[in-house]
Order: C-alpha cells, then sequence, then structure tokens
C-alpha cells in the first residue's frame, strides 16, 4: 500500500495518484462493511440505488486495486534499488502482520495480507530480464481472465453464506471476522491475485523503464476510457440487473478492461499532478502519503458507522447513500492527512512498518 516516505525520493505524482486511488478502494470496500453478503444477491430496490450500484461496478470495482497494485510494483523498483533485498522482506512481512491484524479486528476483504504474499512471490521474478517480466505480466493478466470467468460462474450458484452478525457489539463483529474471513480470502485470491502480480511486473518495470515521464493525458487517452467503460457495460447492468446469466461473460470483459482504465485514470491524475501544486494536488498528495494509515482507518470508520458497536446502520443504508457515505469518509481522512503532515513526517502505520522494515526504531518527524 505504501512506499517509503522520505520526501526526496519520492516520485512527483504517484502520492497524488495513491491519494487518489484511495477514494476508489472507500467506494468499493464500503457495501461488503456495510451490507450482508445476501444482500448482493437482491436487486435494489430504488432507481438512485441501482443508479449508485452501475456507477460503483462501471467505474470503481476491479479498477483501483488495479491501481495500487501497478504502485506496489513502483515501490518494490524505488525500494529494492535504495534499501535492499532484505530490508523488502521485513517490509512484506510487516505487510502480512498488519494485513492479518486488519482482516480480523476491521475487514476480512483485506488486501494487505495480499500485497505481501504477492511481494514475495515477486522478489524472484524481479530478477528475470525485462521482456521475461513482461511475458508473467501478461501470463497473469490471462489467468486473471480466467479466474473473473470462474468467478461470474460461481455467481450463478445459490452457495450458503456464512452466518454473521455485525448489528450488535464489538465481540460478535469479531465473531463475524472470523467466520467470513476464510470465504473472502478465496475471493480475494480469485478476484486480485493474479491480476494484481500482472499490475506489479508492469508497475516495478515502469519505474524501471522510466514509462512515467509519458504517462500523461493523449488523444490516445479518450480510446482508453471508451474501451475501459465500454468493457465493463455488460459486468455494471448484470450487477444492478441481476443478469446471473450473463455474469461470467461480464467477468471475462472486465478482467480485460479494468487495467485499461486505470492506465486512463493515472494518466488523468498525473497530468493534474504535473501542472503544478494546487489545492487538489496538495490535498490528493497527503492522502497518498498516508495511503496505509488511511486504508485501515476507511474501515475503522466504516465500523464505526455502521455495526452495532458504533451507530449501528448496518443494512440501512443502500448503494446511492454508501457512495455519498465512502466519499465523506475519503475527505475526512484526507484532512487527517493534511493535519498529520502538519507535524509529522510519516503516517503512524507508515512509521511502524518503516520500523519494521529498518529493523529499529524509526522517527515520526
Amino acid at each position: 500500500m505504501a512506499t517509503d516516505s522520505k520526501a526526496p525520493d519520492r516520485i512527483q505524482g504517484l502520492d497524488a495518484l495513491r491519494g487518489f486511488a484511495l477514494w476508489g478502494i472507500c467506494v468499493v470496500n464500503l457495501p461488503l462493511i456495510a451490507r450482508s453478503l445476501e444482500s448482493y444477491r437482491q436487486m435494489p430496490e430504488t432507481s438512485t440505488a441501482r443508479a449508485a450500484l452501475f456507477v460503483n461496478s462501471l467505474l470503481f470495482e476491479a479498477k483501483f486495486f488495479t491501481l495500487f497494485s501497478f504502485l506496489f510494483g513502483v515501490g518494490i523498483a524505488v525500494l529494492q534499488n535504495r534499501e535492499g533485498t532484505a530490508f523488502l522482506l521485513r517490509r512484506f512481512l510487516g505487510l502480512m502482520i498488519l494485513g492479518a491484524a486488519h482482516a480480523i479486528l476491521l475487514f476480512p476483504g483485506d488486501i494487505l495480507l495480499s500485497y505481501g504474499l504477492l511481494g514475495l512471490v515477486f522478489l524472484p521474478l524481479s530478477r528475470m530480464h525485462h521482456r521475461a517480466i513482461l511475458v508473467t505480466a501478461v501470463f497473469c493478466l490471462a489467468i486473471s481472465a480466467m479466474t473473473y470467468t470462474l468467478l461470474g460462474a460461481m455467481s450463478q450458484a445459490n452457495t450458503p453464506l456464512p452466518q454473521t452478525d455485525y448489528s450488535h457489539g464489538y465481540g460478535t463483529a469479531l465473531l463475524s471476522n472470523l467466520k467470513v474471513y476464510p470465504l473472502s480470502l478465496i475471493y480475494v485470491m480469485l478476484f486480485n491475485w493474479p491480476g494484481a502480480l500482472a499490475m506489479i511486473c508492469l508497475g516495478y518495470m515502469a519505474e524501471r523503464k522510466g514509462w512515467f515521464k509519458h504517462m500523461r493525458l493523449t488523444p490516445a487517452s479518450a480510446l482508453y476510457l471508451l474501451a475501459g467503460i465500454g468493457g465493463s457495460a455488460l459486468y455494471a447492468n448484470a450487477a444492478t440487473w441481476q443478469w446471473k446469466q450473463a455474469m461470467q461473460y461480464a467477468m471475462l470483459l472486465m478482467a480485460v478492461s479494468a487495467p485499461i482504465l486505470s492506465l486512463f485514470y493515472s494518466q488523468a491524475i498525473l497530468t493534474l499532478a504535473g501542472k503544478g501544486h494546487g489545492l487538489v494536488t496538495r490535498a490528493l498528495t497527503a492522502a497518498g502519503r498516508l495511503s496505509l494509515t488511511n486504508y485501515v482507518l476507511q474501515s475503522l470508520f466504516a465500523g464505526v458507522v455502521f455495526h452495532g458497536y458504533g451507530f449501528g446502520l448496518y443494512n440501512k443504508i443502500s448503494y446511492d447513500g454508501l457512495l455519498i457515505a465512502a466519499t465523506a469518509i475519503y475527505v475526512t481522512t484526507v484532512c487527517f492527512s493534511i493535519l498529520w503532515l502538519r507535524t509529522f513526517s510519516t503516517g503512524p502505520l507508515e512509521w511502524l512498518l518503516r520500523s519494521i522494515s529498518h529493523w529499529r526504531v524509526m522517527s515520526l518527524k
């Protein structure tokens, strides 16, 4: 989720891109925290809720973890060159520990553990020739298309879901996390791992080859936008209107088109960041510098708002309200990031991960 926070070594624009991606992560994850798994099998009752689910499925789902995986690959390249392999091994171990804690204590859909494991898988691959890394990325994208198709086919079956309870105290929420985590981890492995490893390869190559110099909006960007939206349109309709028979084909198209739309998002934000340090860029950059902390804060805030140990709004707000709530949570974390960085140079979880990676207590300032 995060790269080392020494400001002089950071690649211009990537923090802003990372900060932007946090918004999409929050939009996608919030329904998983605020609503039951069973509700995903039901079509939203109101037109505004259906519209919000359509937007989520079309523009957000599968696009932002792809973007974060790309940035994770960039971070590996930077830190491998600057700190070495032993540092990265400790860093990946730290991510796995933080991810396991995050999954059990707050959100079973955690991705940090996966990034730690995928980082360990990628380290031997990073020694290969650049062309071999690109071939690996293409191979992983093909595997991702296959797993997406499998998930689409599996969605047609009414498989029994774990019985959870997020409407009461924290103890029942914790037990529910433990109960649903094995199923969630299997889903993350199929939905995220192959595509994430492909994007890690591409992010690593982008830093090594200096592709960022050319990652700006061009006339071809309009084609990326159209291809990305067009490829996800069938999935958005299938998810919104419960077209279960079309889901496997919809998922296949989304697997192909999600990285393309992520490329457009990258071009747009890097173009914006390249034009100077405006208010939006500064806000996105602050959020991006605390991306690990903010990712976990999103789960914490969502739990307080929707679970029984907080305001108890679980299963009471549909997708239209959740889109607004996700944006509000995101803006809150952006404001927190700006205030925090007035005093400290790195976030609290970034500090913890840096301390684990360096194997000594680092300074927050």
